[in-house]
C-alpha cells in the first residue's frame, strides 16, 4: 500500500491523475487497491470474460489485442496501456451494457497495476460517495478523451502525448469567461455553454522555451492558448514568423479528418 500510495503521489503530481482528490482521499484510494504484478507476455484479461476489476496501470507497458480480429482471422493489434492510464475500465461507462472485457490485454514489459474491484468500488458508492464520484469523474473523463481512438474502451491509436495538468472546471471557466468579456474567444456565448465546454477539455502546460510542436510531425489535436505566448518558425534556424496568445488556436487541421502534418 505505502508504494501504491507513492506511485499515485508521482502520477498526481507528474501527470494530474487523479488532481481532484485531497490527500486523504488519494489515501484511501491507495488503501482500496490491490497491487498486482505482472511480466512479460502474460494475458491480464481476455476479451469476452467478465470484467470484474480496474486498475491504474502503475509501471510496465500492456498491449490491448482482438485475437481474430486481424486478416486472415489473425490477432489485430490495437495499441498501448502506459503508465498514469485506466485498465479495464469500460464496464464504468453508462453507455456500456455488457460486463464482458472487449479486448485482451497482454503484458508487453513487467509491471504493476494498482486494481480495485467493481464490489470494492459499490462499497466505496455507499459508504464514500464523494470519493466514489472522484474516481468515476477520472475513469469517465480517460474514457472521454479517448473516444476519438478508442472503440468501447480499446486503444486504436495514439493518446495526447502532452503532459495534462490539474485544472479544475472553474478554472477553465474562469479563464474562458474573462477571454469573452475581452472579445478574443466565443463572443456571446453563455455561461452555461462555457461551462459545459470547461467540463470537456484537458489543460497542458509547459515551461518556457519548451518545443510543443515540430513542422511535419503528425498533428494530434487542436490547441486553444490560455495563458502566455507561443512562437511558430518555419525554418529551423530562422526568426520567428507567428505568434499565438491568449484566445489563439493551433492545430485545427488535426479535426479534419487523417494525418495532417504540423505546417
Amino acid at each position: 500500500v505505502a508504494n501504491t500510495a507513492e506511485v499515485l503521489r508521482r502520477l498526481r503530481r507528474d501527470q494530474g491523475l487523479f488532481g481532484e482528490l485531497a490527500v486523504g482521499e488519494l489515501e484511501d484510494l491507495a488503501e482500496l487497491c490491490s497491487p498486482f504484478g505482472f511480466r512479460k507476455a502474460e494475458v491480464l484479461f481476455a476479451r469476452g470474460e467478465p470484467a470484474s476489476w480496474f486498475g491504474v496501470l502503475l509501471s510496465g507497458r500492456a498491449s490491448a489485442s482482438l485475437p481474430h480480429g486481424g486478416a486472415g482471422g489473425g490477432e489485430l493489434r490495437l495499441g498501448d496501456h502506459l503508465p498514469g492510464e485506466v485498465v479495464g475500465a469500460s464496464r464504468a461507462a453508462l453507455w456500456e451494457k455488457s460486463h464482458a472485457r472487449a479486448y485482451t490485454l497482454r503484458a508487453e514489459e513487467d509491471g504493476c497495476i494498482a486494481v480495485i474491484s467493481y464490489d470494492q468500488l459499490e462499497n466505496v458508492r455507499r459508504l464514500q460517495p464523494g470519493l466514489h464520484h472522484a474516481i468515476l469523474r477520472v475513469v469517465l473523463g480517460q474514457l472521454a478523451d479517448a473516444c476519438g481512438s478508442f472503440f468501447r474502451g480499446c486503444p486504436v491509436s495514439c493518446s495526447v502525448r502532452w503532459p495534462l495538468g490539474a485544472f479544475t472546471e472553474r478554472r477553465l471557466l474562469d479563464f474562458f469567461l474573462k477571454l469573452r468579456d475581452e472579445g478574443k474567444l466565443f463572443p456571446g456565448a453563455d455561461y452555461h455553454t462555457l461551462l459545459a465546454l470547461s467540463c470537456r477539455l484537458r489543460v497542458t502546460q509547459w515551461q518556457a522555451r519548451t518545443s510543443v510542436l515540430a513542422r511535419g510531425e503528425p498533428l494530434a489535436g487542436a490547441l486553444l492558448v490560455l495563458d502566455g505566448k507561443l512562437t511558430g518558425f518555419r525554418d529551423a534556424g530562422g526568426g520567428p514568423s507567428v505568434w499565438f496568445g491568449p484566445g489563439d488556436c493551433l492545430g485545427l487541421e488535426s479535426v479534419l479528418g487523417g494525418v495532417r502534418p504540423c505546417p
